[in-house]
């Protein structure tokens, strides 16, 4: 009886234990942080090449393909990609508008995929119109 009595009180090993329970959860909280910084980031990102462009596109000379380019600017030092880039102008208000819509494909790389299901999407999509300024005379 006296061996069991002194089994059951033994904490020999017990912060290791506790160690093993707990460092999972910790990793998942460090890391899972870490990943929706990322998100932010590349948010912000996008939301700075979408502005660009649509700036960029304001002037009615300025070409699709130079607007492309302005928003490719912003997003290739951070190595995001547009998988869509949509350029709508509107010429029949007054004034006329231009509407820049980039759509990024995002991965996280902790979040497992449960997880991200409830954390966010997975694909950034922003809009931003600016209205064009007047024509430039020679």
């Amino acid at each position: 009886m006296k061996g069991e009595r002194s089994f059951l009180h033994d904490t020999e090993g017990m912060t290791t234990l506790e160690f093993a329970l707990v460092l999972p959860l910790v990793l998942l909280l460090l890391f899972g942080t870490m990943d929706m910084l990322r998100y932010v980031w590349a948010r912000n990102t996008t939301v700075a090449a979408a502005v660009e462009a649509a700036e960029t596109g304001a002037l009615r000379t300025t070409t699709d393909e130079e607007i492309r380019l302005a928003a490719e600017r912003i997003l290739a030092p951070s190595g995001l990609r547009a998988s869509s880039l949509v350029i709508t102008r509107e010429t029949a208000v007054v004034p006329p508008v231009i509407t820049v819509r980039i759509t990024v494909d995002f991965s996280y790389i902790v979040l497992p995929g449960f997880l991200t299901s409830m954390v966010g999407a997975r694909v950034i999509d922003i809009t931003k119109r600016s209205v064009m300024g007047p024509e430039e005379s020679s």
